[in-house]
Order: structure tokens, then sequence, then C-alpha cells
């Protein structure tokens, strides 16, 4: 799945964002429309990576909806895990035995983000910098080798979409709450009408 599964993925989950939330959507298209302005009305990887809010949102939208759950790992060396509540017990890991880290619960747990259940791309601007806990693609020497490649790629489809189209819901359309592969997100696209 790597590479392509992956980035329609995160495409659709982050388009189906937008449409649930048109303030991020409004913001994202005047960062975008501010950009294209400043750069003749092109599009080029400098003024890509130059848009803050649009990385914001990216990254908002792989922590909800990453396209995947966990990352696993051989253990380099033995190490014990000291249990810290009462009813736990040690984990000790022998080298060569399979740890799994579920990512995705980490990208949902309080300790980490505030009201973890909302898209807020604003959240980048302040409170959440910790790498070890932002893990869509792994950390590390053995994370993903496409990461960079399928950022840009999602930036470059949404700044494409965002220049042309408007984003909503279907009438239909019921919430999906669900983070599974294949679960259908309806949206509209609205042709923009540009002032000449």
């Amino acid at each position: 799945i790597a590479g392509v599964e992956t980035i329609k993925h995160a495409l659709s989950y982050i388009i189906y964002q937008l449409a649930l939330n048109p303030q991020v959507q409004n913001q994202l298209s005047a960062e975008l429309e501010s950009t294209l302005q400043s750069n003749n009305d092109t599009m080029n990887y400098k003024a890509l990576i130059s848009m803050p809010y649009l990385n914001n949102v990216v990254k908002e939208g792989l922590r909800l909806h990453s396209p995947t759950t966990v990352l696993d790992r051989r253990c380099a060396q033995a190490c014990t895990i000291n249990a810290k509540l009462p009813h736990e017990k040690d984990i000790k890991l022998n080298v060569n035995d399979w740890v799994w880290i579920p990512h995705d619960a980490m990208h949902y747990d309080l300790k980490y983000y505030s009201d973890p259940e909302k898209f807020n791309p604003d959240r980048y601007d302040h409170e959440h910098n910790n790498n070890y806990t932002f893990l869509p693609f792994g950390i590390g020497p053995r994370n993903c080798i496409g990461s960079r490649f399928a950022i840009l790629e999602i930036k470059l489809f949404l700044t494409e979409v965002l220049q042309h189209y408007e984003i909503q819901l279907c009438d239909n359309d019921k919430l999906c709450k669900k983070r599974y592969f294949g679960e259908p997100l309806w949206v509209q696209l609205y042709p923009k009408i540009k002032n000449v």
C-alpha cells in the first residue's frame, strides 16, 4: 500500500475535514490566494513550502487519520520497561523481540493533544512540537522513506483543488467517525467564481 493507498487515504480525510470545517477551509484558501498573488499566480516548490497553515492542516489531517495505526520495530538490545502502576507488571524485552507502537493511540491521547477528537490545525502554532508523539510516518532512521514526497504530493493536490473549488458536504452525508480504509466520504466540489 506504500505510496498510493496511503496518499489516497490521507487526502480523502483531509478533504473531508475541510468540508466539515469551512472556517479552516476559508483560512487555507486565503493563505493560498495570498501565496499565489505574491508568486505571479504560480505555485512552485518554494511557494508550497512557505505556507505554514497548509502545513498545519496536513499535519492535523495525518494526526487524526493516519494511513497506518501502528509501527513495528525489533528490539536491538535486551531491556526492561518498569511498571508504573501497582496492577502492572514489568515488561522484559529480549534482542529481536517485536515491539508494536500504537501511534494512533498517541494521536488521540489527551496527555499529548488537547481536545484530540477536534480537527484543529492551529494546535501546531503553539501547543504541539513533540515529534515523538506525531508519528504518521514513523521517526528516526527507519521512518518512511517517502514521507517528504508524500507530504509534498498532498500539499500540491490540496492547493490545486482549493484554487478552483470550494469543498462542501453532500446533503445525504452521514458524519463519518470511523477511520478505516475504504470508508466512503461524501463531499461535493463547487467551482469558485473568480472576479475578473
